[in-house]
């Protein structure tokens, strides 16, 4: 069953990295009948590229607006680490204009606690945050309820 954490705007952006969590949201958000964009960012990885296309292609089967950008290298001679491409996936989530919804859930939630303990600050993941406006809706569900409610229809 899913559980809510928040309610989820009738005007949407899905964060979609076109795996499996992101699609289960999309699943879930188009039987809602919300009017849906997706936002795709490329981390400029072999596998970045795949998904990309994947993306479109989702985009473009359920008539999606699409939303996308990419990695640009600063420090042409060092291998980005995870914080550079978040804060360039942030700063393109920052040019989007509405309520961006991630598809974090349960699963996601308790190692988010786990890596903050283990740093020396626990930390509960924020259901929602600004700047950008995002929500996590689905951090009450479990991985395995999630995905088994939001198969494809």
């Amino acid at each position: 069953m899913i559980k809510l954490a928040c309610p989820i705007p009738r005007d949407v952006i899905l964060a979609c990295s076109g795996g499996k969590d992101s699609v289960a949201a999309l699943n879930f958000l188009l039987r809602g009948k919300r009017k849906i964009t997706l936002a795709y960012f490329n981390h400029d990885t072999a596998h970045g590229q795949h998904a990309e296309r994947f993306v479109k292609a989702l985009a473009y089967r359920h008539g999606l607006d699409l939303k996308l950008a990419s990695y640009i290298n600063k420090a042409n001679d060092k291998k980005p680490s995870e914080a550079d491409w978040r804060e360039q996936r942030y700063e393109f989530f920052r040019t989007l204009e509405g309520t961006i919804l991630t598809a974090h859930h349960l699963n996601d939630a308790a190692e988010w606690w786990l890596f903050t303990s283990i740093r020396g600050n626990p930390k509960v993941m924020p259901v929602s945050r600004k700047d950008p406006d995002i929500i996590r809706p689905f951090i009450k569900t479990s991985k395995d309820d999630f995905h088994k409610v939001t198969k494809p229809y």
